[in-house]
């Protein structure tokens, strides 16, 4: 079996965690690495990206400090002392029934029922049932409202609450073309929401802890 070169990240903010897989023969890494980096240089790093035409990034480090090369700019961060939680627990293994929606449809629901919920805590319900997944938010002074979706769904009829805006930012990131699929396993685990297209070489994955609503 040929297993191919590996780089994977991985963020979390303690009610939702994003991971990323990239897996290809192009990758050029020797042995394991794992490095904690500040949220900040993300910002830093999309940057170099948007002032370069070139397409590679390349990583090296010294012992206190990573480095990315783009092009002739390198960026230099300081390593963070401290152990990354054990995200591999949060990721929910068990099975679990899912939906597919259309992205453009499943975010244009959200983006409307949002002005509906409360201002701090954007929260928003999810109701499965057979065929049909009903996304819904109420607040007082700002009345209520819900939308249906169509979705083939055999699983238990279930209703589960959830951050709006942490699910309206992941669809902004992957795009609104194709489709996503949500898998729940009950209404109080958390969902495992991905892109329904299948590429071998790129997988990502964005895990939701519920909300009471």
């Amino acid at each position: 079996m040929l297993i191919l070169p590996r780089m994977g990240m991985v963020a979390t903010d303690g009610h939702r965690l994003s991971l990323v897989e990239v897996q290809e023969d192009g990758l050029a890494i020797d042995g394991y690495q794992k490095v904690l980096l500040p949220r900040e240089c993300m910002g830093d790093l999309l940057s170099l990206f948007g002032s370069s035409k070139d397409e590679t990034v390349e990583f090296s480090e010294s012992e206190n400090t990573i480095f990315f090369q783009i092009g002739h700019r390198t960026l230099s961060v300081r390593k963070l002392i401290g152990q990354f939680p054990n995200y591999d627990a949060i990721i929910p293994r068990e099975a679990m029934d899912s939906i597919v929606l259309g992205a453009a449809d499943f975010m244009g629901s959200l983006q409307r029922v949002l002005q509906f919920s409360d201002e701090k805590s954007s929260g928003i319900r999810l109701h499965i049932d057979k065929n049909a997944l009903t996304v819904s938010a109420s607040a007082p002074g700002s009345g209520e409202s819900q939308e249906a979706l169509q979705t083939s769904y055999t699983g238990d009829e279930l209703t589960i609450g959830f951050n709006g805006h942490y699910i309206a930012e992941f669809l902004k990131t992957i795009g609104t073309e194709g489709a996503v699929r949500v898998a729940l396993k009950n209404g109080s685990s958390a969902a495992v929401i991905t892109p329904e297209s299948f590429n071998p070489e790129y997988q990502q994955k964005y895990v939701v802890m519920p909300m009471r609503v």
